[in-house]
């Protein structure tokens, strides 16, 4: 009986015991639940401690996301648009084709007995206005109704001026029948009357027959 007493006692003992150390392992769950981090000992460093959050991070994130968005569109639609052929893009420097100019055909050469013509002498050889005069009237290619000196008597180039644009024609007729000169429309000179005027210079020469 003593036996069965003792062992009464040890069960309800073991009990007690079991009982005791479930309700410790639950509080110590409860405890170890608790963030260190959050709730530190006192005198003591738990862990590393958490640095707080930096303002605008997410909205600088949310900026790059947009910026980005925004590069993606635009070139998609510039690929699309230079694939389609719809877009002409021009760099700077590259070559680009000239604009046609239309020009006007030159007048056909003519000559006529009937033409009237001036001659200036710009060179210093007094002798140049009369054999010029005489070659034109020997070969019937117009009527000399002037022939003197020029204002000045430095001319360089020879050429022969036609006032009105109708007589185109006739001046490089003329020009061609001279020895191949230069030939200009100008109005400068109109007061001698004449179709053509024909100025001569140092580098003229006296067509021969």
């Amino acid at each position: 009986m003593a036996r069965n007493g003792n062992d009464k006692h040890l069960v309800s003992s073991r009990g007690s015991a079991t009982s005791s150390g479930h309700r410790s392992n639950s509080i110590n769950v409860l405890q170890s639940d608790e963030d260190p981090f959050e709730k530190p000992q006192m005198g003591k460093r738990v862990g590393v401690h958490r640095s707080a959050s930096r303002r605008g991070t997410k909205w600088i994130r949310f900026m790059w996301a947009a910026l980005a968005t925004i590069v993606l569109a635009v070139g998609g639609i510039l690929y699309l648009a230079i694939g389609e052929g719809n877009l002409n893009l021009s760099i700077p420097g590259s070559t680009a084709q000239p604009t046609a100019v239309e020009e006007t055909p030159a007048a056909d050469a003519v000559v006529s007995p009937d033409t009237s013509i001036t001659i200036l002498n710009g060179t210093s050889d007094i002798t140049l206005g009369d054999e010029t005069s005489a070659f034109i009237t020997a070969g019937s290619l117009g009527e000399v109704t002037y022939s003197g000196s020029n204002t000045t008597e430095d001319v360089e180039i020879s050429a022969v001026f036609y006032v009105n644009a109708a007589d185109e024609g006739l001046a490089r007729g003329l020009a061609e029948k001279l020895g191949g000169l230069q030939y200009y429309l100008s109005a400068d000179y109109s007061e001698f009357g004449s179709q053509l005027i024909v100025l001569l210079g140092s580098d003229f020469q006296v067509p021969t027959q």
